[in-house]
């Protein structure tokens, strides 16, 4: 399988046509497939934007459903969690997986209701770059593209160099030893509150219990100090 960046540039050699306008989307293609398998090779370059076409090919910008919108509106805690940044993982028996982030966050209205309403918004890191993230360095790379994809929900200018990151995210947590790296000076000095945690003792992944108990922490107002996993661990979980 390729991706739709593989696919654009077989059907675009000249590189004429703008994203989103391929008269190929209006035939029977309606969904490309992708692989984010290992064995696979890399992405020819980052992704930098991703954003909703029509049955015509034309990038579209759509409303976000009034129910989550309100749902929003309504909680203190936002957790971006761990997975697939831009796109769904296809499950061999094509049944639908778990929705990704980005694609989640470009519908209008989304980003507006982050940011008037909710209080902490937690980045769950993964443990390493997959192959929609080529291009990517750090921590960083990551949230910049939440930060994208935000705007695009507010308008299609661009982001200005000055705007608060912590619009959009507060806290950042990691797995301490993880592939990703992670530049804390950097972020903390955007405001973004970085919490390094230890993985489960068979396995570079979260363990339930220690993520639970640091993201009380996080919305109990500990969030500087929280680099401890003994400390995380003694922490008792609240109802």
């Amino acid at each position: 399988m390729e991706t739709v960046h593989e696919w654009h540039a077989r059907n675009d050699e000249d590189g004429s046509l703008p994203p989103g306008t391929l008269a190929s989307l209006n035939g029977t293609i309606r969904n490309i497939l992708i692989s984010k398998t290992k064995d696979v090779d890399s992405l020819h370059g980052k992704i930098e934007r991703v954003f909703y076409v029509n049955p015509y090919g034309n990038e579209v910008h759509l409303s976000a459903n009034p129910k989550v919108l309100n749902a929003l509106r309504a909680t203190d805690v936002l957790i971006y969690s761990i997975g697939s940044l831009f796109t769904r993982y296809p499950l061999a028996n094509l049944k639908p997986s778990n929705e990704s982030i980005i694609p989640c966050l470009i519908p209008k209205g989304i980003a507006a209701a982050i940011t008037d309403t909710t209080k902490y918004k937690i980045l769950l890191l993964n443990n390493s770059h997959d192959r929609e993230t080529t291009g990517f360095t750090s921590a960083t790379d990551y949230i910049q593209a939440i930060l994208t994809a935000c705007h695009d929900s507010l308008s299609s200018v661009p982001a200005p160099k000055d705007e608060p990151w912590t619009k959009y995210v507060t806290h950042l947590v990691y797995l301490r030893g993880c592939g990703i790296q992670v530049d804390v000076p950097e972020l903390k000095a955007r405001g973004i509150e970085c919490v390094g945690i230890w993985p489960a003792r068979d396995g570079m992944y979260y363990d339930s219990s220690v993520l639970e108990r640091t993201l009380i922490g996080i919305c109990s107002g500990r969030g500087g100090g929280l680099q401890r996993r003994a400390t995380v661990q003694n922490w008792p979980i609240r109802p």
